[in-house]
């Protein structure tokens, strides 16, 4: 793309994505578009971004996710709470790319999108987990356990991630429309120009300078 680039803008040579680079790390001008606090990322951006999935993604770290029947049946919790290293090597690369971005006076969501699909992809699977569990126990143990409790398993494996499902639904449900009322006043600029109109009827088609504020905070013209 940079003979392409170089064409249009007239200079050779032009790479956008290296004066941008350059434009944020070494110059370190990116703070002129606004700035937010070194952590902003990881208590802001991603629990908004993941919604309740935020939450499973430190659960999605341990080997067995931490059912009930689990943690009220078992003497060594600590047992219940052993780390998976292949787990942790996926999601090690991942914080490394968001920390990287905290550096950064100026932050945005979308600069950490490539994060969100790794972060949901592992946010599954304590649901998985919870679903799959009374499924591959062995059959010395439903031998010696008996059906009956085999049974009680799997029934409480599927209440426990139909519950962990349907709170994900219902904090999606609630955030969304949480986030549809404040979108709707996110640009004052538009609402600004609505009400000029408003009070001042005979102002209409005649030409004017908008700026840069009014122009970037929901006025648009044709």
């Amino acid at each position: 793309t940079v003979a392409i680039d170089s064409y249009f803008w007239q200079h050779f040579p032009k790479w956008p994505e290296m004066e941008v680079f350059v434009y944020n790390t070494y110059m370190n001008k990116s703070h002129q578009w606004g700035t937010e606090p070194f952590a902003w990322y990881f208590y802001s951006a991603l629990p908004r971004a993941l919604l309740g999935g935020f939450i499973l993604v430190p659960l999605s770290l341990l080997q067995t996710p931490p059912r009930i029947g689990l943690l009220l049946r078992c003497r060594h919790l600590h047992q219940l709470f052993r780390v998976d290293r292949d787990r942790c090597r996926i999601l090690l690369p991942v914080l490394t790319f968001v920390l990287l971005y905290s550096f950064l006076p100026h932050k945005e969501l979308r600069f950490i999108f490539p994060a969100l699909p790794v972060l949901n992809a592992l946010a599954t699977l304590p649901l998985a987990a919870f679903l799959a569990f009374p499924f591959l126990r062995s059959g010395t143990d439903d031998a010696r356990e008996g059906v009956g409790y085999c049974r009680r398993m799997v029934r409480s494996g599927i209440i426990e991630a139909g519950c962990a499902m349907a709170l994900l639904a219902v904090s999606a449900l609630c955030a969304w429309l949480v986030f549809l009322a404040a979108s709707s006043v996110n640009y004052p600029g538009g609402e600004a120009l609505a009400e000029l109109h408003r009070r001042l009827p005979s102002c209409q088609g005649d030409a004017g300078d908008v700026g840069g504020g009014g122009g970037s905070n929901g006025i648009q013209l044709p």
